[in-house]
């Protein structure tokens, strides 16, 4: 999952350095990969929401802090 985020970030931050737009055919080309990371990571982030709901639901609050402050910088909206 954290691979995927940094191809993400990388392929963004080429985007922003290139003064490309991911409306024209070259800004098309470079975000292609993360329609198909996209689709794979997909499935880890629901089984990562769904464990980390059972867990705090079996668990103090205080032990998952560290888990879920990663999972909250990961996933900001």
């Amino acid at each position: 999952m954290d691979e995927i985020l940094c191809l993400q970030n990388t392929v963004y931050l080429t985007l922003d350095t290139c003064y490309s737009s991911s409306m024209t055919s070259t800004g098309q080309c470079r975000i292609a990969p993360i329609i198909m990371c996209i689709q794979d990571s997909s499935q880890l982030y629901d089984f990562t929401v769904k464990i980390l709901f059972k867990l705090h639901h079996a668990l103090p609050h205080s032990t998952l802090e560290g888990h879920r402050e990663r999972f909250y910088n990961q996933f900001k909206l």
